[in-house]
């Protein structure tokens, strides 16, 4: 395999709202040598740019295992050492499975603010673009090449005295005609000199002229990557001094940048979100485990002289069953220790881990998504465990923790979190959709009744199963529009819902703030329910997430199933919405 350093990252395409702000950075990720273009993005420019970094440094990982396993298929030609590095290689797989605990407790992740700190050095990306410009170490552009211009013809130069005989001194017309051919070959030198020495004044100020657009170019590149690099340090610094302060969004934060330093197999992705309530000191984190079908199966292969050939045993079902129920249990010990031995504040008394897998169905062929497993304790109980002689599975029973006999059975369960009905900020509710009138236009219905609406919507569609549903205070709801809750043992849990009666395209901003509250509201699920539509990227965000997106249409269909017929003209309501707000005085800001 021919290597390749054909690759990067680079900057697609900016979004720009009505009043010119940026709302959107698009990064696109390329790779020749796997001949991939990847688009990644975010509403904030540093986010989206590390997303360009992390998904490069993806593929370039990929990139570097398909050259080592064309090494391998190289090595095969000698079937014994290829043989026994797949076997090493497969033995050390398993090994790193069976300790993922022990190398979590011996070696835990620690976040350091000073190696998180943005201290690269600036490196002038347009060298290459100034052939005639002289660059010291560093790139900063110093002078402009010399070039030296040859001395004019000497009219006195042998090669211009004509060489007379004694004829032509005697005979008047043959000297002159030797003198002008002597005169026309000094003129003709002088010309072409005249040429050259233009042509090389022309190299000296276009040299010059690229020495101060180079300067220009490199000052302001420059200017531009040290204001970058401020801004994202001093970001980083508030982020430390949010922290250290206690602030919930920043203690969550830190436990997702805690966790997200945690070494793991490659051939694992685990991924962390985290939640933290600073009235009770509780971490809740939210984990995406791989499923069985990312666990290896190989234990040993065999190469066989005679025959030139090589055999591969793989582990058998039930071994590979038992070694992904280890491994799950190992890893909720593991985040749950990380996250008490990282907080370094002392900020987080209790611990809730959720682990959650996509996995496919067989009985279905669809994938589904699930809380398998999920554990909680304090920080008193579990730091009277040692963890390096534990069973994981003893130590994650004795914690009480909820899961099936067996995780690789894939059955769900619900997370560890108590639901409130008492909640106080549920407020009484009145009917709204037995008013609507046949061809109501809903996005101009007021947003409070909106809410009513939606909430008695979803009392029919949950309502026949014994679930509540309920419409939060107008004020201070954070974030929570509707609750519902749902006894099913099974199928059941809270439900948190959010209603957006707008005209414009809803945002990412929009669908984050849902699963933050579904995180801190410790939900099973999260319902934005829209008159508009969803920009990818929303869409995009919600992939894998407990977060279901209903746009106008589909609340239309909704309202019909149970009876009702309205429509939704955005078009219509911005004209609308905007002579109310005028009539009112107030702008308009849907």
């Amino acid at each position: 395999m021919t290597p390749t350093t054909d690759f990067g990252t680079r900057l697609a395409e900016t979004r720009m709202n009505q009043r010119g702000a940026i709302t959107w950075y698009k990064f696109e990720v390329f790779h020749n040598g796997l001949r991939e273009i990847r688009t990644v993005g975010d509403a904030d420019y540093d986010v989206a740019e590390r997303k360009a970094h992390a998904l490069l440094a993806k593929l370039k990982d990929k990139w570097a295992q398909l050259q080592a396993q064309e090494d391998v298929r190289q090595q095969k030609r000698d079937g014994k050492v290829y043989a026994e590095s797949q076997t090493a290689k497969a033995v050390a797989n398993v090994k790193a499975l069976k300790t993922i605990l022990g190398a979590g407790v011996a070696r835990p992740a620690e976040v350091d603010w000073k190696q998180l700190e943005d201290a690269a050095s600036f490196a002038f990306s347009e060298v290459a673009q100034f052939p005639l410009v002289e660059f010291e170490e560093g790139g900063e552009p110093i002078a402009a090449k010399h070039f030296s211009v040859p001395g004019s013809p000497d009219s006195t130069a042998p090669k211009y005295r004509p060489a007379l005989n004694l004829f032509d001194r005697l005979w008047t017309p043959s000297r002159r005609k030797k003198e002008g051919e002597a005169q026309r070959l000094f003129d003709g030198d002088v010309t072409q000199w005249k040429a050259v020495a233009a042509a090389i004044k022309e190299k000296h100020d276009s040299a010059a002229r690229m020495l101060v657009d180079a300067k220009a170019a490199f000052l302001k590149e420059k200017s531009a990557f040290t204001a970058k690099q401020t801004e994202r340090n001093a970001k980083l610094a508030a982020f430390e001094t949010a922290y250290v302060a206690g602030d919930r969004n920043a203690v969550a934060r830190y436990c997702e940048t805690l966790l997200g330093m945690s070494k793991y197999p490659e051939f694992l992705d685990i991924e962390f979100t985290a939640g933290f309530n600073p009235d009770n000191g509780m971490a809740v984190i939210e984990c995406e485990l791989p499923d069985k079908g990312a666990l290896p199966t190989l234990q040993k292969v065999t190469f066989t002289a005679s025959s030139n050939e090589t055999k591969e045993k793989h582990m058998p079902e039930a071994e590979r069953d038992r070694l992904y129920d280890s491994l799950l249990y190992q890893v909720a010990l593991r985040t749950v220790f990380e996250i008490f031995h990282g907080d370094t504040h002392g900020f987080i008394k209790l611990a809730v881990f959720n682990g959650w897998v996509d996995a496919l169905n067989p009985a279905t062929g669809q994938r589904n998504h699930g809380c398998i497993l999920s554990l909680q304790a304090s920080k008193e109980e579990f730091s009277a465990i040692d963890l390096e002689k534990v069973d994981p599975r003893a130590c994650f029973r004795q914690l009480k923790g909820v899961s099936a006999a067996r995780l690789s059975g894939m059955t769900p369960v619900r997370p560890i979190l108590q639901l409130q009905t008492d909640d106080p900020r549920f407020v009484a509710a009145h009917a709204v959709a037995d008013q609507l009138q046949s061809g109501y236009n809903l996005a101009t219905m007021d947003w409070e009744e909106f809410e009513h609406l939606v909430r008695e919507l979803f009392e029919s569609e949950f309502g026949a199963n014994g679930a509540e549903v309920h419409v939060t205070r107008a004020s201070s709801d954070g974030g929570v529009d509707a609750v519902v809750l749902d006894p099913d043992p099974i199928r059941g849990g809270k439900i948190v819902i959010q209603a957006k009666r707008y005209t414009n395209t809803v945002g990412l901003s929009a669908v984050r703030d849902l699963y933050g509250t579904v995180i801190n509201e410790g939900a099973n699920r999260g319902i934005l329910v829209s008159t508009a539509d969803y920009g990818a990227d929303a869409y995009d965000f919600v992939k894998g997430k407990p977060i279901t997106l209903l746009n106008g249409s589909n609340l239309l269909s909704l309202l019909e199933k149970h009876g009702h017929k309205a429509r939704i003209d955005l078009h219509e309501a911005k004209i609308i919405n905007a002579q109310n707000a005028v009539s009112r005085g107030t702008p308009s800001v849907d």
